[in-house]
């Protein structure tokens, strides 16, 4: 796929079809795997690891140091390292081996975070804090 066209796929989607459908349409959480694909097709390397930490803290409302910790009783902080990984790998094109060490944990932790966030993805709570990381982060704009 050319580049100018991926990047007006990606465009499209984030700025007008996902915004509408999660205020318009919140049971059509089916669409949201075109954000996926469109945002793969073009990933954004500026942003590195500790901006998408910092992005995550200010959507969770987690301390730095429960990003790194290995309690499992705090579910918001599971779902914070979660959606780090996946922020990192799925929009900022940071390897799972690279990710694993930003969030000082083994790259198959990180693959079983990505299979965790993909599995939710299409909840509209979890379609919610995806788009409101990528705002954070001026993946898409909002």
């Amino acid at each position: 796929m050319d580049q100018a066209v991926a990047q007006e796929i990606r465009d499209e989607w984030l700025t007008e079809g996902l915004p509408r459908i999660l205020r318009d349409e919140p049971d059509r959480t089916d669409l949201m795997i075109p954000l996926h694909r469109a945002a793969s097709a073009d990933l954004n390397m500026d942003i590195d690891h500790n901006m998408v930490k910092a992005a995550v803290i200010e959507v969770y409302g987690v301390a730095y140091a429960e990003l790194f910790s290995r309690e499992r009783s705090d579910s918001a902080a599971i779902e914070a390292r979660q959606m780090c990984a996946y922020i990192m790998c799925r929009f900022c094109g940071i390897t799972r081996s690279a990710a694993g060490r930003a969030m000082q944990r083994d790259h198959s932790t990180i693959r079983n975070n990505l299979l965790a966030i993909e599995a939710r993805a299409r909840e509209p709570v979890m379609a919610r804090r995806i788009q409101r990381v990528l705002k954070v982060l001026g993946i898409i704009e909002g």
